[in-house]
């Protein structure tokens, strides 16, 4: 196990154990543009109205004195950035792991800027018919071409669908275009989002969810590593939509900072006034004012993930070990 993710560990137990509060995951949208047309997000265009790259910089030096371990990029679509590889640079430089989650359009355009990520998340909702519907004219094709360029350079790349109506009947088409790119896969189901958008006949049929789920867990059994959801998380599925509480990790061990500088414990309380303002009072004291979350469902597949291992779940521990 590498130094970070000891630490992360220890932080995450830490937290369990004696409640200690610490960042160890930090969400970080760096742009609120993004050149998608997703007809279930309402980040397309965006305002611009960024921060430039000296506040996040800063914003990375306070992440890292406040014991975070890993930084996930996002937006928006963060490869819109000219210095996307600035950010990921000094983010290394300051001991924290990288992710960039991105649609994948530009992808191959910006490979060599990002080369030090230590990975890369692609939205990919399987066939060409659906995810053009869902994401934009040529969204299929240009996300393949990008994620084919990305294995090739050897970059870490995991896929993540979005199950709507449009394609949760198709869980098996995504598994098998997943392992023909050589990559994982982890679902989730749309939800209604503070950032959401769209036409609710878009939202999964609670009935044909349930038999996607069903379906992962079979391959999951089977021993399918291309299904890179928990068994827990799976399993904690099954509930989908009722209410099913999870220990949350929001304002525990994860924050959300969005493109104006508003840390919140969550991303989905990004329309609420429970926020603080990490330019003005700085990332770590934001995060000691941040005050910790709690709903009654969580259905975002990284946040169940992270809501599992702060409730130590073994079974999520050990997948999680042996990714």
């Amino acid at each position: 196990m590498k130094a970070r993710e000891l630490g992360a560990a220890r932080a995450i137990v830490a937290s369990r154990i004696r409640g200690t509060r610490v960042p160890v995951f930090v969400g970080a949208a760096v742009t609120s543009r993004c050149d998608g047309v997703c007809v279930f997000c309402r980040r397309a265009g965006g305002n611009g109205d960024d921060l430039d790259t000296r506040t996040w910089m800063e914003l990375l030096e306070g992440m890292a004195r406040a014991g975070t371990c890993r930084v996930s990029f996002t937006g928006g679509e963060p490869l819109l950035r000219d210095d996307v590889g600035r950010l990921v640079h000094e983010a290394r430089r300051l001991g924290l792991g990288v992710n960039i989650s991105t649609n994948g359009q530009l992808l191959d355009s910006r490979l060599e800027e990002i080369a030090r990520a230590d990975g890369v998340t692609v939205s990919f909702e399987g066939p060409e018919p659906v995810m053009d519907r869902l994401r934009g004219r040529d969204a299929h094709a240009k996300a393949v071409r990008g994620i084919e360029a990305a294995l090739g350079a050897g970059l870490p790349l995991v896929l993540r669908s979005t199950l709507s109506s449009l394609n949760v009947d198709r869980v098996d088409e995504i598994l098998a275009e997943a392992r023909t790119l050589g990559a994982r896969v982890s679902f989730a189901p749309l939800r209604s989002v503070p950032l959401g958008g769209g036409d609710p006949a878009l939202l999964p049929e609670e009935s044909l969810f349930r038999v996607a789920v069903e379906r992962l867990i079979q391959q999951k059994r089977r021993g399918d590593r291309t299904v890179l959801n928990s068994m827990a998380c799976l399993e904690h599925y099954r509930r989908w939509p009722e209410p099913a509480v999870l220990r949350c990790s929001a304002g525990r061990i994860y924050a959300r900072v969005e493109p104006d500088g508003w840390m919140y414990a969550c991303g989905d309380e990004v329309t609420s006034a429970r926020r603080e303002s990490a330019l003005d009072l700085g990332f770590e004291e934001a995060f000691r004012r941040i005050e910790p979350s709690g709903c009654d469902a969580c259905w975002c597949d990284s946040r169940v993930e992270m809501n599992l291992l702060h409730d130590l779940n073994v079974h999520a521990i050990r997948e999680a070990l042996h990714r």
